[in-house]
């Protein structure tokens, strides 16, 4: 796991670094919200933990950067104790909230938490973009095919094609009755069905009909 630590106070900076990469985490440092913000684009961090007030850009202003162009986690250090600071830090786009001067202990609770959350909701968005038929698994956000754990090299058009198939509860019947037809042709012509349109404009080549093993997957 990839922690920024972002504090002007360097020995806070030092001490805060120090325990985390005993836990086994590797640390980056930074020193201001210009940095900070800088980094954040650069890099790809599993949290970032941020100073409220420092000089230059604040860490609310580095926060509310960062989040137009990432949603890692954030957690807020500040010497502000009020309600309404916190309310503020939560505004600007902060997942959680330390006060200084905080127990080292706490803090470390705070980020295996966090992380925690962030690593289930990463799951569960992963989960939400797989399509499984039989042992062919659709990764509808890498455009990735598998077969039985193996890359299947498909085109875009045949992977657009295999992507309705495993759809199969949303595809209309127009839908299927073009796909049946283009398989039913190959099967009686071995010559690929590569000119069939589906409605939406999708084309659909022969390949995939070897991949499915038959129409059975309509």
């Amino acid at each position: 796991m990839k922690i920024l630590v972002v504090d002007d106070e360097k020995l806070l900076v030092k001490g805060i670094t120090f325990n985390l990469q005993n836990e086994g985490y590797d640390v980056e440092a930074a020193y201001d919200g210009v940095t900070a913000v800088d980094l954040a684009r650069r890099e790809e961090y599993d949290l970032i933990i941020l100073d409220w007030m420092m000089p230059g850009k604040s860490g609310s202003e580095a926060c509310m950067e960062i989040r137009t162009f990432s949603d890692v986690p954030v957690i807020m250090l500040t010497a502000k104790s009020e309600d309404s600071d916190k309310i503020m830090g939560f505004a600007c786009g902060a997942d959680d909230y330390v006060t200084k001067p905080f127990n080292i202990m706490e803090l470390k609770a705070r980020i295996r938490a966090l992380l925690r959350r962030s690593a289930g909701s990463r799951r569960k968005a992963r989960e939400s973009s797989l399509l499984r038929y039989g042992d062919f698994t659709l990764d509808m956000g890498q455009r990735v095919a598998l077969r039985g754990g193996r890359v299947v090299d498909l085109t875009a058009k045949e992977y657009d094609l295999l992507e309705i198939l495993m759809k199969k509860v949303g595809v209309t019947p127009a839908d299927r009755k073009v796909v049946s037809a283009a398989l039913e042709r190959e099967a009686q012509t071995g010559a690929p069905a590569a000119a069939m349109e589906l409605p939406d404009g999708r084309m659909i080549t022969g390949k995939t009909s070897d991949l499915l093993g038959a129409s059975s997957a309509l």
